[in-house]
């Protein structure tokens, strides 16, 4: 997911990475949801431990963009928690696509533009 963070624009480029993780979720799902669901505890501790790291390396890099958006250091709480944020509802969002539960809204809500609105609304809010 880290070459979703291709837009000049420091907020579009955290737009991206949300963007990036929902499709991954739709094109992915059986990988999505060995990553994030419960089928994680099967597997043996190699490949738990790889797909671990995937995870971490993958909120570091929105993370990092965070934290430039704010003006913080990447270690800075702030950043942690504005990544945390942002990374809970846009999983929750991809969540909801899977389980095709976004076809209850998707004839009158564009799910990308609430995604792209409430991301923007979190970065400029941070965690309260």
């Amino acid at each position: 997911m880290a070459e979703a963070a291709q837009p000049k624009n420091g907020s579009e480029r955290v737009v991206a990475i949300g963007k990036a993780y929902l499709s991954f979720a739709r094109k992915e799902p059986n990988l999505f949801a060995t990553m994030f669901g419960e089928a994680m505890t099967d597997l043996k501790t190699i490949e738990a431990d790889a797909l671990r790291s995937a995870g971490h390396d993958t909120f570091a890099v929105l993370r990092k963009e965070v934290a430039i958006v704010l003006d913080v250091d990447f270690d800075a709480p702030i950043a942690g928690e504005t990544a945390y944020a942002l990374w809970s509802m846009v999983h929750g969002q991809s969540v909801l696509a899977l389980d095709n539960r976004d076809a209850v809204v998707g004839d009158v809500i564009n799910t990308e533009k609430v995604m792209r609105q409430m991301t923007l609304r979190i970065l400029v809010a941070g965690p309260q």
